[in-house]
């Protein structure tokens, strides 16, 4: 009967594999989530060279505008697309910067250059005497 009221205390864990449990609990509790960090991503604005009227030069860029640019001030608007065409006219110059990120009053800004739509032009549309000369 002794045998059953002894408690065998070889099998119960010692007082610092508690501890360090403990700590491992704690350590685990106390770090931050990292998924629930949202990542600010930049903001893709398009552009695209259209032939412009003047004779010397012969291209001009054009913007579209960025969604940012709807709760912007109108003189902040003008400064902002002004420094966007220097950066299109840089990326053309140096095509190594194409693709990389800059930033404008601490706003992300990621250029990307659309092809020349030919309806844009005044060529689009034009007919000629034999328009309506069609193969049978």
């Amino acid at each position: 009967m002794d045998k059953l009221k002894k408690i065998d205390f070889d099998i119960l864990p010692k007082w610092w594999s508690i501890v360090v449990w403990i700590l491992i609990g704690l350590f685990v509790l106390l770090q931050p989530l990292n998924g629930q960090i949202v990542k600010v991503l930049p903001e893709i604005v398009p552009y695209r060279l259209v032939p412009s009227g003047d004779n010397f030069c012969h291209m001009e860029i054009e913007i579209v505008e960025p969604q940012s640019f709807t709760h912007m001030l109108e003189i902040q608007k003008e400064e902002t697309l002004d420094i966007l065409k220097e950066r299109a006219a840089h990326e053309m110059i140096q095509p190594h910067e194409q693709g990389t990120v800059f930033s404008i009053d601490n706003k992300d800004y990621l250029m990307f250059r659309l092809p020349f739509d030919v309806t844009y032009s005044e060529w689009y549309g034009r007919d000629t005497k034999y328009g309506e000369y069609r193969w049978k």
